[in-house]
């Protein structure tokens, strides 16, 4: 999948990489609305300068969730992969993976984005 950055006029693209990604799901599934939402809290999270955040990789599963060894199986969920890149986010990778997982969002973080999180703690 190429990186499609994630904007209003690309909404068309993103749903059917989405629908290509769910087709044969039923349950924990996601839409354009739940990537807007996760950037959102991404971006508050993290606070930084869109020049700090280059680089910056998350990986969302907002269905993760823990489930014991008793359910028999772990369900999947679809999971996505946001980078951003020439100041804005773009969506490059879409997929149905296990969601017995503890964290929603996995981030990767550049060194300017480390450097700047830290630049923020130490102005506080």
């Amino acid at each position: 999948m190429k990186a499609t950055i994630i904007s209003e006029t690309n909404k068309a693209r993103i749903e059917k990489e989405i629908e290509s990604a769910q087709e044969k799901a039923r349950t924990r599934k996601i839409n354009f609305q739940d990537i807007l939402y996760a950037i959102k809290r991404i971006d508050v999270k993290l606070n930084i300068t869109k020049k700090a955040k280059e680089g910056v990789r998350v990986s969302v599963a907002l269905h993760a969730d823990k489930y014991p060894n008793a359910y028999r199986g772990i369900p999947e969920s679809t999971h996505f992969l946001l980078v951003f890149k020439g100041g804005k986010w773009r969506l490059a990778d879409i997929y149905r993976f296990s969601c017995n997982r503890k964290n929603t969002y996995h981030t990767k973080l550049s060194e300017t984005a480390k450097e700047a999180i830290i630049e923020n703690c130490l102005k506080f």
